[in-house]
């Protein structure tokens, strides 16, 4: 009977040279997340934005069904209160004369 010899492709060379285009792969791969986290960062911002959009044009609208009435709307809306060191962005501000509504809209980007 015949031994089978087969050749090890396996040795400390090629084993250290994988290893070193696998690190170069994952260094690559890591750029390619980092950058997109950052895209995917602006994207939120800018979707907050397009809410805002959406929302503030029918607050007063749908305050007025729930029986409060503000007659004025104001977007993006900035206070600043140096002596009390309050200095804040109002996405809307609802006003009637004798009530402020204060309206700050959020939005949680997600993969869904």
């Amino acid at each position: 009977m015949e031994a089978i010899q087969t050749a090890n492709p396996l040795s400390f060379e090629t084993v250290w040279a994988a290893l070193m285009e696998n690190r170069e792969q994952l260094k690559e791969t890591d750029r390619i997340v980092k950058e997109n986290a950052r895209q995917i960062g602006k994207l939120g911002g800018r979707m907050g934005e397009v809410v805002e959009h959406m929302v503030a044009p029918n607050l007063r609208e749908k305050f007025r069904e729930l029986g409060y009435d503000f007659p004025q709307a104001n977007k993006n809306s900035d206070v600043s209160d140096r002596k009390n060191n309050i200095f804040l962005e109002i996405d809307v501000k609802l006003e009637n004369g004798d009530k402020v509504m204060l309206v700050e809209v959020k939005t949680n980007l997600t993969a869904e």
